[in-house]
């Protein structure tokens, strides 16, 4: 039988590779108290032999009582006091999970020298001005105006203009009743999505006229491509109650893929992009990757906006580049990867995560903080998810709850520095809002903070105490342990003075709109780790399962329709007026859309380093148009 024990000291022994004589000395003093057994030391994690971990201080060794090895292999702990062993039996769930594969990659890029990039700068702004002007012209032809604008956002360039923007689709909201006697599907239906994604409310009554007697869509519709392709992607804003949506959505789809077979190529491409992430659900700097990529395919395309689009991309691109850069060199500061071997080590990803959805300059500093904030965050989830003890999490939990920094002694060796860390985070954004004399916004981030570490102690307690939770116990927890309460206070924080008290205590309150897309994002987490899931764990899908006596395959269909209800929430909560202003309410809609996007194909990257992911990661961060 084969046992493996892990050698947990109080203090910090070793803090150098272990000499062979210090090896032989710890196997002595090992066997002297468990018996007189072969003693071999059993790499942990994949890490060298004899290489001590300081902070740690886990050892691994396997006793072998016998040649044969047999399974399962049984875990104990083996603390250190005063120089001798106290035995007891610990489960650690070691998972192994892939290792960073960036390394140093986002260090060694270099910027275009300063002349390189004011010339192109220059370049971008005589277009930019052009672009407006283009705009402007457009206004007297409303249709003309609603298709610049909408091929402005595929580009990615439209927050250059978006005074413009939301101005015009102002004027064009208050003579909405207009489109009453318009009979252009294709420009009712951008019309519409464009109005509701800013905010305006519009009647789902415009959409009857294009019905026949019995109620169906007329089927003249379908000779009009363009028309039937803007329905679909319109069909996407709908709201509970809005059957007609729910119509075209299942009308539209079952015309697309008959259609994309006999489509030219730049329609074809269109139409199965569409069916497979509607814009307004998947839309994203990927997007605008592609976007721009099928606008040069068109015969009929704007060569000033193609080369507008292309400079903005590479500039915005250079300055993603830039902060990965800085963040790797902190991160690699920090060392947390060492100190937690067992944990996910997903700096660049979790930067991915929302970098595609708050893709502009502005947002720098939003990216920035996120990312260190959930890159930390996620080691402490791994420590709560499994590796923890009841009374080690006990600790953390309150630690947390103190926010003190000299409470850390308190803490297992391992806890501290990830404790730290975190902390060091929301103290870098204070600096920064201080110097804009808002650094008392930073209290609601430790408070969000708070709620989501009692909520992973929560989880921890029902794992280690072999409790299963209704399905309604589970989801109510499991919503908030996605951690959008934090992502999206620190969205809020970064918005300026936008973000009053009020928004604040609105967030706090866990509103619909903070539900929704923390319901999206939770089940759509889930679903894509459904096969990846431990023994012991407690997710949505196994809760459901067990709750309701169904299969996995029908729980994911049940779930599939529970993100649906979660966006027609979220889509009501759009809606202007509201109890916030709808700056707020879209950054709800990107953390919704950024969860869409990561586990859109049934998989975590931020679990398993996926190639498909990886490609999406460098199209979009590190290869650039050429010009």
């Amino acid at each position: 039988m084969s046992t493996t024990y892990y050698i947990s000291t109080s203090h910090q022994i070793h803090t150098k590779p272990m000499l062979p004589s210090a090896m032989q000395n710890l196997q002595r003093l090992i066997t002297s108290n468990l018996g007189d057994k072969t003693l071999t030391l059993h790499p942990l994690h994949n890490r060298p032999q004899f290489i001590i971990n300081p902070l740690l201080c886990t050892y691994s060794f396997k006793i072998n009582s016998s040649s044969r090895v047999q399974s399962p292999t049984t875990t104990h702990a083996v603390h250190q006091t005063n120089g001798s062993l106290e035995h007891e039996e610990l489960a650690r769930p070691i998972v192994n999970y892939d290792p960073n594969s960036w390394g140093d990659r986002f260090l060694n890029y270099t910027l275009d020298d300063e002349i390189t990039q004011a010339i192109r700068k220059a370049e971008a702004e005589r277009l930019k001005v052009k672009m407006k002007e283009q705009l402007l012209a457009s206004c007297s032809d409303q249709l003309q105006w609603l298709s610049y604008v909408n091929t402005l956002e595929l580009l990615g360039v439209a927050y250059h203009f978006k005074n413009e923007i939301d101005e015009g689709l102002r004027h064009i909201h208050k003579n909405y009743n207009s489109w009453d006697e318009e009979e252009n599907l294709y420009h009712i239906s951008l019309g519409f999505r464009l109005l509701r994604q800013h905010g305006f409310h519009v009647s789902t009554d415009i959409f009857k006229k294009f019905k026949d007697e019995k109620g169906c869509f007329k089927e003249s519709l379908t000779v009009d491509p363009e028309g039937i392709l803007a329905l679909f992607e319109a069909s996407y804003v709908r709201m509970h109650g809005e059957n007609i949506l729910e119509e075209a959505r299942d009308f539209t789809t079952t015309c697309l893929k008959s259609m994309v077979t006999q489509a030219n190529y730049h329609l074809a491409t269109r139409i199965n992009h569409a069916l497979k992430h509607p814009l307004h659900r998947f839309f994203s700097r990927l997007d605008h990757k592609h976007y721009i990529l099928v606008y040069e395919t068109n015969p009929l395309h704007d060569k000033a906006l193609l080369k507008f689009a292309k400079l903005d991309f590479n500039m915005v691109q250079a300055l993603h580049r830039k902060e990965l850069g800085d963040l790797t060199s902190w991160w690699k500061g920090k060392n947390l990867a060492t100190t937690l071997p067992f944990a996910r080590d997903r700096m660049v990803e979790l930067y991915c995560f929302f970098a595609v959805t708050f893709s502009e300059p502005q947002y720098s500093a939003l990216r920035v903080a996120l990312a260190k904030a959930n890159a930390t965050l996620t080691m402490i989830d791994d420590i709560y998810d499994g590796y923890g003890t009841i009374e080690e999490l006990e600790l953390f939990t309150e630690a947390f709850e103190r926010w003190d920094k000299s409470f850390v002694n308190q803490l297992p060796n391992y806890m501290r520095s990830i404790y730290i860390s975190h902390l060091d985070v929301h103290e870098e954004v204070e600096k920064v809002l201080a110097k804009e004399g808002r650094s008392n916004c930073i209290e609601h981030t430790r408070e969000a903070m708070k709620v989501i570490i009692h909520v992973y102690f929560q989880d921890a307690k029902w794992r280690l105490g072999k409790y299963n939770p209704t399905y309604e116990e589970c989801l109510a927890n499991a919503i908030k342990s996605i951690a959008y309460m934090l992502a999206s206070t620190f969205c809020f924080i970064f918005l300026g003075e936008i973000a009053t008290v009020e928004v604040f205590e609105w967030a706090s309150r866990f509103p619909k709109a903070l539900k929704a897309c923390s319901g999206i994002s939770r089940l759509l987490n889930d679903m894509s780790t459904s096969s990846q899931q431990r023994d012991g764990m407690l997710s949505t899908i196994i809760t459901y399962t067990k709750h309701f006596n169904v299969s996995k395959e029908e729980a994911i269909e049940e779930l599939c329709k529970q993100v649906d209800d979660f966006w027609k929430d979220l889509n009501q909560e759009m809606l202007q007026p509201n109890v916030v202003r709808m700056p707020i309410i879209t950054c709800l809609v990107r953390l919704a859309r950024s969860a869409e996007i990561t586990w859109r194909d049934g998989y975590d990257p931020l679990l398993v380093v996926d190639q498909c992911y990886k490609d999406d990661i460098e199209k979009v961060f590190i290869e650039p148009f050429p010009i």
